[in-house]
C-alpha cells in the first residue's frame, strides 16, 4: 500500500514543462481579462461622458472593437494547445468570454439607442440595469479566479498578486 501511495505521488508531479506551459496558459489568460478590463473601462468612461449630451451612439465603436476582440480570443483559446488536465481553466476562459459578449450585446449595446429623445429616467434604468449585470460578473470572476488558484497549486506556482494602477 505504502509503495502504491508512492507511486501515485511520483505519477503526480508536474514535470518543468508542464508546469511552465500552466503558468503560461495562466497569463495568457489574465492578458486577455485585463484587455477585456481596459475595454469596460473605456466604456464606462465614456458612457458617463455621453450621459449630458445623450449622445451615446458614440459607443458604438468601442462595442464593436470590444465584441471582435472578444471574438477572436473565443477562437484563440479554442485553438490553444495545452495539457488537458487545464481543460477547465480553458473552458472557464471560454465561457467567461462568451459571457462578456452577451454583456455587450444584451446590455452595452442598448445604450446606443438611447438619444436626445431618451429621458433620464430610461438613461438611469440602463445604468441600474448595468450595476445588476455587473454584480454577475464579479461573482463569475471570483469563481475563475478560483479555479486560477486551484491550478497554480496543482502546478507548483503562485500567482502574483493583483497590482494597483
Amino acid at each position: 500500500m505504502l509503495l502504491l501511495a508512492c507511486f501515485s505521488m511520483a505519477y503526480a508531479q508536474k514535470t518543468d514543462k508542464e508546469k511552465a506551459d500552466a503558468l503560461k496558459f495562466n497569463e495568457y489568460m489574465v492578458e486577455v481579462i485585463d484587455t477585456v478590463y481596459q475595454y469596460g473601462v473605456e466604456w464606462g468612461n465614456k458612457a458617463v461622458e455621453y450621459k449630458e449630451t445623450k449622445t451615446f451612439h458614440k459607443l458604438s465603436f468601442i462595442n464593436r472593437k470590444l465584441f471582435e476582440y472578444l471574438e477572436r480570443k473565443q477562437l484563440e483559446v479554442l485553438r490553444y494547445k495545452n495539457a488537458s488536465d487545464l481543460d477547465k481553466l480553458k473552458i472557464a476562459l471560454i465561457d467567461f468570454l462568451t459571457i462578456e459578449k452577451l454583456i455587450v450585446q444584451s446590455s452595452m449595446v442598448r445604450f446606443e439607442y438611447l438619444d436626445s429623445q431618451s429621458s433620464f429616467e430610461e438613461i438611469n434604468n440602463e445604468f441600474e440595469n448595468l450595476k445588476g449585470i455587473a454584480q454577475f460578473e464579479e461573482e463569475y470572476m471570483g469563481k475563475l479566479k478560483a479555479l486560477q488558484e486551484e491550478t497554480a497549486k496543482a502546478y507548483g506556482y503562485v500567482i502574483a498578486p493583483k497590482r494597483s494602477n
